[in-house]
């Protein structure tokens, strides 16, 4: 007869093997697939009308997006950081902290 506390999903502690140590089984395996918007940029050049009163040859306006967007069920930062650059580490999440996002504003001026 089971008593309280027998029927659980934590793993006991024991005195041999690695006391389910990350790198040597799959209990923290988890599905790591995601989609990511990775890089968005948008830009205007301005008509010769506008520009041709300011006496500019062209000039273009643009936004730049990095890492805008990620859809995934892994419940670590990202599932693309690796802690390490070792190809044998690949998908090991050490707490690496995830891509940042950015957001850039420019202007191309030609006299």
């Amino acid at each position: 007869m089971a008593k309280e506390g027998d029927i659980t999903n934590t793993p006991r502690v024991t005195s041999v093997g690695n006391n389910y140590n990350i790198e040597q089984n799959s209990r923290y395996l988890e599905d790591g697939s995601f989609i990511r918007l990775k890089a968005a940029s948008l830009g205007y050049t301005l008509p010769a009308s506008v520009t041709s009163k300011v006496r500019l040859g062209k000039v273009r306006l643009y936004v730049l997006g990095t890492n805008l967007w990620l859809k995934t069920k892994y419940t670590g930062a990202d599932p693309e950081s690796s802690g390490s650059a070792g190809q044998n580490l690949d998908g090991l999440d050490t707490a690496t902290p995830p891509q940042p996002r950015g957001i850039q504003f420019g202007a191309n001026i030609s006299f």
